[in-house]
């Protein structure tokens, strides 16, 4: 798949002279448009384009996708206005008025124009799956206009809207896969069950069985024919096929889900609706776009997948995490709070929505909604984990220690990630000496962690213990993690404080150039500065610290250094004299705590 890529908007002849001359125009009032509210008298084609830019970068997408429609009413002639207008809807999940925006765009080689073939489609076929809905989406995606990367969506569309149609003809042929692995085991693993949908069980058990004794689909398709076998009721049989998944993968969950229900009694999966199985197409190319780091083009495919199946889990929590990357936080919170308590992924949700409360600076709502999830999922690992991580991150320290024992409670043998998270929450209440056990003992089960090698050595580094261990940590921290602005500067202050002010400068300048806005970093540098005789230089940064947000203490020190400067340099004890306070708590990259 590939991100929509538009080119830049024109600009008609008539707005260049409005933005020479500095005029103003007014615009004409123009009828609503597929609910859009019209452009008001006052409103013109520039100030929409720079309202609508702003939307898109605020993410603010449905916004955008008003303003850009409303401005290619002013100027019909734009068709790029149009494509903008389309893109921002599908972004925002508003697909039935990306379907009529893209209902009127010129039939030509635009780049959006098999998005938009996809798009109308899937409109009519979420709905009227039963009829005229169903056949206008077969006579698009047979039109065959449908070209580049959106091709491979709408030859597996193809089928299931002919099904849908009933026109069962084309809906059980299989589409041409024009090389594709992947698009033709999805192909055959659709006709199966629209066999099955048609009642042509025996050709549905026939081309599964087929499948799996090619080794085609490998978990995907064997799970698939076990639910098939149940609804057969042959348990049997069905028992048997997860069996064989869980001698092959014994940590495949969803063969363990499917035999502890097969155990329990419990009903089959029901067979997919069409609709179902369309949005399972759409989460796939969603999934692939991501993969390829393409996150407006895997968005659009979440948001047409929850148009065909609105309570699809996967696809929510897809879609709310990629409208937080778009910085629409807002709307991934919405989109988070569909998913029910009942739903494996509700924890996972909740932990989403936390962090982006957290993230849009409510601390309070955050932890509290955090507690909240733990309360009525006190068993869960995944709810208990997030408040602990929540808790320190917000400095509530000796809590955070608290919440960390509960998970290491109700696990047989708590991981690496436990013990280091508990480890930096007693660092920061300052309990020292437990936080150093936990470290190194986090640090014995997985030596090769950059984060956990940072933190450990650089606390080493500031207290003047084990220092030959220390700077072995961080440089091969450094070595793991060099673009890391907070691990390149943990090995350049060791440099300092050891007293190599030259090697100490070029890591911390190089520290800083990787991460320009945070204060300890640039702060450092001001220091190892001063110390090379660069005295402007060290104010210059130092000063710069001040325009960075630092916290309290750290602003009364660079006052102090602005005012008299560094006094001179001790090295590094052997052993501390006394238990130091470090000067700023070791730092993992800007987004990561450990799991």
């Amino acid at each position: 798949m590939m991100m929509i890529s538009y080119r830049r908007l024109r600009v008609s002849v008539a707005l260049s002279t409005v933005l020479l001359l500095g005029a103003c125009a007014a615009a004409k009032p123009l009828p609503p448009i597929a609910g859009l509210v019209a452009p008001s008298h006052e409103a013109t084609l520039y100030g929409l384009v720079l309202a609508g830019q702003a939307a898109s970068v605020a993410g603010e997408n449905q916004a955008a996708a008003d303003y850009f429609a409303q401005a290619q009413a002013l100027d019909p002639e734009n068709s790029q206005l149009g494509e903008r207008a389309f893109g921002m809807a599908l972004m925002s999940g508003n697909v039935p008025q990306a379907a009529q925006l893209a209902s009127a765009m010129p039939k030509n080689d635009s780049p959006v124009r098999g998005l938009a073939i996809v798009a109308q489609a899937v409109n009519a076929l979420a709905s009227d799956p039963a009829s005229t809905g169903a056949k206008a989406a077969a006579s698009l995606l047979a039109s065959n206009e449908v070209n580049g990367p959106y091709r491979n969506s709408a030859l597996l569309l193809l089928p299931l809207a002919a099904a849908a149609a009933g026109d069962w003809d084309a809906g059980l042929a299989l589409p041409a896969s024009e090389g594709n692995t992947a698009v033709a085991l999805f192909a055959q693993a659709n006709q199966a069950l629209l066999y099955e949908r048609a009642g042509r069980k025996a050709d549905a058990a026939k081309l599964y069985q087929a499948l799996i004794a090619a080794d085609q689909g490998g978990n995907y398709l064997t799970l698939a024919y076990g639910a098939f076998l149940e609804r057969q009721g042959q348990r049997q049989e069905a028992r048997d096929i997860y069996q064989a998944a869980l001698l092959g993968d014994p940590q495949n969950q969803t063969a363990k889900d499917a035999l502890s229900r097969l155990e329990a009694r419990k009903p089959a999966p029901p067979l997919a609706s069409i609709r179902q199985t369309a949005a399972s197409i759409m989460l796939a190319s969603a999934m692939a776009s991501s993969n390829q780091r393409q996150q407006q083009s895997s968005l659009i495919f979440a948001q047409l997948a929850l148009r065909l199946d609105p309570k699809r889990d996967e696809a929510i929590l897809m879609a709310g995490e990629l409208l937080g990357m778009n910085k629409d936080l807002e709307g991934a919170r919405s989109m988070f709070a569909k998913i029910p308590v009942k739903s494996p992924q509700y924890t996972q949700a909740r932990a989403r929505m936390v962090w982006s409360l957290n993230q849009a600076g409510d601390p309070q709502a955050a932890i509290a909604l955090a507690r909240e999830t733990v309360a009525k999922c006190p068993n869960d690992l995944v709810a208990l984990t997030t408040l602990a991580d929540l808790l320190r991150v917000n400095s509530l320290f000796e809590e955070s220690i608290i919440a960390v024992n509960q998970v290491m409670a109700k696990k047989a043998e708590p991981s690496w990630g436990d013990y280091f998270s508990r480890g930096m929450s007693l660092d920061r209440a300052g309990r020292w000496p437990e936080a150093e056990q936990d470290l190194k003992k986090a640090l014995a089960m997985n030596p090769n962690e950059p984060d956990l090698q940072n933190y450990l050595g650089y606390s080493w580094i500031e207290r003047g213990v084990s220092l030959n261990q220390a700077m072995d940590l961080v440089k091969r921290a450094v070595e793991a993690r060099p673009d890391s602005g907070a691990i390149t500067d943990s090995l350049g202050w060791g440099y300092y404080k050891l007293g190599d002010f030259k090697q100490a400068v070029e890591l911390l300048e190089r520290a800083a150039q990787l991460d320009a806005s945070d204060p300890d970093l640039n702060n450092h540098l001001g220091d190892a500065y001063w110390r090379t005789g660069r005295k402007i230089e060290a104010q210059f940064q130092w000063s710069r610290v001040l325009s960075l947000s630092p916290s309290d203490k750290l602003k009364v020190e660079i006052e102090a250094k602005l005012s008299s400067g560094l006094p001179p340099f001790e090295p590094l004890p052997l052993e501390p004299k006394a238990p130091l306070e470090p000067s700023r708590p070791p730092v993992l990259p800007k987004g990561g705590t450990a799991t």
